[in-house]
């Protein structure tokens, strides 16, 4: 009981109450060596707390001054005491901090999902799943469908770069056509052009298959992928790093502008039309 009464105390005092106690000046008494708190000192704010910390090294030594004084004790005997019930009271300060702990948890658990603690989900969680769920499948209902598509050449340089579009418009012998972003179905704009532009049908040509057997080699014309456009390029080398994997070094001759790339941005040239 005086253990836990004291860690009660050791929670609301501080340091500078335990370091006057022990710094207390001696009983007068010659050859005692014990020391006393001093009559007529000014009590600090806290003095019942100081005065229940006195007591309680008072009883557990119990020892009386030769003088007949009140019960005190040497001063290396007080602090050695002193230590043994700080060190108790803070085994059962940390102890009972742990305990606490563990029931705010416990108890913030239950409040937030109170049908989890059995290992089933709370009925709040279920509807909102259910409800994320039935949104999700009402998108993809409404989704339009994806535009179809083309590639159309413009020419730069002389050389047709072939962009992916989709066809808005036909009159005879020529298309309207609107540039698309490649991973999506938004407009690509290009500086310097319309949103949407005539051109001849011979401009125009189907997506052409993916050819994942061909592989770049040395001297070879091929397309190189560079903003959303397929360039013509001179494949010149292949580098091969640990951090990188393999590339291949290009030219695009019309300005002899060199570029790395990886095998997914070059695909074989094909026929200009």
């Amino acid at each position: 009981k005086m253990q836990t009464e004291l860690a009660a105390l050791l929670c609301t005092t501080n340091d500078s109450l335990v370091h006057s106690l022990l710094s207390a000046p001696d009983c007068g008494v010659s050859g005692c060596g014990v020391s006393v708190p001093v009559e007529g000192r000014t009590a600090p704010r806290n003095e019942p707390l100081r005065e229940r910390l006195r007591l309680a090294v008072d009883a557990a030594l119990p020892t009386r001054c030769p003088s007949g004084g009140e019960p005190v004790c040497s001063r290396s005997a007080r602090e050695r005491k002193l230590h043994e019930f700080e060190a108790a009271a803070g085994a059962e300060l940390r102890s009972a901090r742990a305990a606490l702990q563990a029931a705010q948890q416990a108890a913030r658990h239950e409040a937030a999902a109170p049908g989890e603690a059995a290992g089933q989900p709370s009925l709040k969680r279920v509807r909102k799943d259910r409800d994320r769920a039935a949104e999700a499948e009402r998108l993809e209902r409404e989704r339009p469908p994806p535009l179809p598509r083309v590639e159309v050449a413009l020419q730069t340089e002389g050389l047709p770069s072939w962009y992916e579009a989709t066809v808005v418009g036909r009159a005879e012998g020529r298309c309207k056509v609107q540039l698309l972003l490649r991973d999506k179905d938004d407009a690509l704009i290009i500086e310097g052009r319309d949103r949407e532009e005539w051109v001849d049908d011979a401009s125009v040509r189907p997506l052409p298959p993916r050819d994942e057997q061909w592989m770049p080699k040395p001297g070879e014309l091929c397309e190189f992928l560079y903003l959303d456009g397929w360039w013509p390029v001179k494949v010149k080398r292949s580098h091969t790093t640990k951090s990188e994997g393999e590339k291949w070094e290009v030219v695009y001759e019309a300005h002899n502008a060199k570029h790395r790339a990886t095998r997914d941005k070059l695909r074989p040239l094909r026929p200009s039309p």
